[in-house]
């Protein structure tokens, strides 16, 4: 099985690169104009509200095959955006058999989209919840220990499958 052959799955992922592709001139300006100013500004994730700040096709095609491979039943992303990643990650979740993903987020206006993409895709119960960044905490606690004796919870990597 591979959902990302799925036709919703497909539908919302190409729909998600359009739109983040369309941005990507202005995106870039605004980078450009950060890294000339030295660094990031308290407010640059307010800035950066409207922007898609997703992975490439190629690079979420990895992420499967990395959630395959290594047959991870629980994913920790910390960075979800508007949820690009996530149905990648997702979508391996699922075609191992099931399990969860816990996602966070600095705008909630993004956490919620980054929901209701999940849900379109067709992906929705494997998502625990896109939480905001200051409860991410509690929810990674929750995937560390869901169906698993371990008391080891990582904390620093962008992505964490295991």
């Amino acid at each position: 099985m591979n959902s990302l052959a799925d036709p919703n799955v497909v539908e919302v992922l190409d729909r998600l690169h359009r739109e983040a592709e369309a941005q990507t001139p202005e995106l870039r300006k605004r980078m450009a104009a950060t890294r000339e100013g030295g660094q990031m500004t308290e407010d640059w994730p307010e800035q950066m509200r409207d922007f898609y700040l997703p992975v490439s096709r190629e690079q979420g095609r990895f992420l499967y095959q990395t959630v395959r491979a290594v047959r991870a039943e629980r994913v920790v992303e910390f960075g979800t955006s508007f949820g690009v990643s996530s149905i990648y990650l997702t979508a391996g979740l699922r075609d191992n058999g099931g399990g969860i993903l816990v996602g966070s987020e600095l705008v909630e206006d993004k956490a919620v989209t980054a929901r209701q993409t999940l849900a379109a895709a067709g992906l929705a119960e494997l998502l625990i919840r896109v939480a905001l960044w200051t409860s991410y905490c509690s929810m990674a606690a929750r995937a560390c220990t869901w169906r698993s004796s371990s008391s080891l919870c990582p904390t620093s990597a962008t992505v964490r499958l295991w």
